[in-house]
């Protein structure tokens, strides 16, 4: 994978962790117009630092880590039942009006980013315990 140009995209991207979606989105305007998209032909980059000094208590009692997870995936049930009420919903908006409305977007990655800590935690590729948001 490609280092990014941006300045503050290679601070985050030096940061560790993070899901860079505003970069990728822009790499996928660049190739849809001609450009080269920054070198990522993908429209989300997923990055995560190594950590060598996990828990090897929490890795070798894994299956904590998936008790601690119980209030998240009973969050995420009703967040993922409304996701898909707005995905349908935004689908409308496409095809009547042109354009994804801002907020049902700002739900919908904040939705994903949220799912993809809580999968990043159980799989054991941090020790940082995930928090209730959707920033």
């Amino acid at each position: 994978m490609s280092t990014p140009e941006n300045p503050e995209q290679q601070q985050a991207y030096a940061n560790g962790y993070h899901v860079g979606y505003q970069h990728g989105l822009d790499a996928a305007r660049a190739a849809a117009n001609g450009g080269s998209g920054n070198g990522s032909d993908y429209p989300i980059t997923v990055t995560a630092r190594y950590n060598p000094e996990s828990s090897r208590l929490l890795m070798f009692f894994w299956f904590v880590r998936g008790f601690l997870l119980i209030p998240h995936l009973i969050v995420l049930w009703f967040l993922g039942f409304a996701a898909v009420w707005v995905s349908i919903f935004a689908w409308f908006a496409v095809v009547f009006t042109g354009s994804y409305p801002r907020a049902l977007w700002d739900y919908q990655v904040g939705f994903m980013r949220w799912t993809t800590r809580i999968n990043a935690y159980f799989l054991g590729l941090t020790d940082e315990y995930p928090p209730f948001t959707l920033n």
